[in-house]
C-alpha cells in the first residue's frame, strides 16, 4: 500500500517489459530463423526470485513483475518450443526458516 502508481510502473517496466523486450526480439529472430529451414537449438533462461512466501509479505515488496515473468516464460515455452526454443525460469533463492518451515521431532 505504500508503493505509488509511479513505483510500481517503474517495477514492471523494468523487470516485465525489460525480460519482455528480449524475449520478443530473440523470438523473432529464433522464428525467422526457423521457417527458412535453419534448425535451432535456442534456449532462454529467465530468473525470478522466490522470497519469502506469499503468506508472510515484506511490507513494500512487489511480486507482481516476478510472477508475470514466471507466466511470460510459461507461454513463451508452449509458443517457442515449435521453433527448437526452450525456455525456463530459475528461481534462486536460499532455504531459510521463513521459506521453509522447520521440522519439529
Amino acid at each position: 500500500m505504500k508503493m505509488s502508481e509511479d513505483e510500481f510502473d517503474s517495477v514492471i517496466r523494468v523487470h516485465l517489459k525489460g525480460t519482455f523486450n528480449t524475449t520478443h526480439f530473440a523470438g523473432i529472430y529464433w522464428q525467422t530463423e526457423s521457417k527458412e529451414g535453419r534448425k535451432r537449438n535456442a534456449s532462454i533462461v529467465n530468473t525470478v526470485k522466490l522470497g519469502r512466501p506469499p503468506r508472510q509479505p515484506r511490507p513494500g515488496q512487489l511480486r507482481r513483475a516476478k510472477a508475470g515473468i514466471a507466466a511470460l516464460t510459461t507461454i513463451t515455452a508452449l509458443e517457442m518450443g515449435r521453433f527448437g526454443v526452450r525456455c525456463n525460469a530459475i528461481a534462486p533463492g536460499g532455504a531459510t526458516p521463513h521459506v521453509v518451515p522447520r521440522c519439529r521431532a
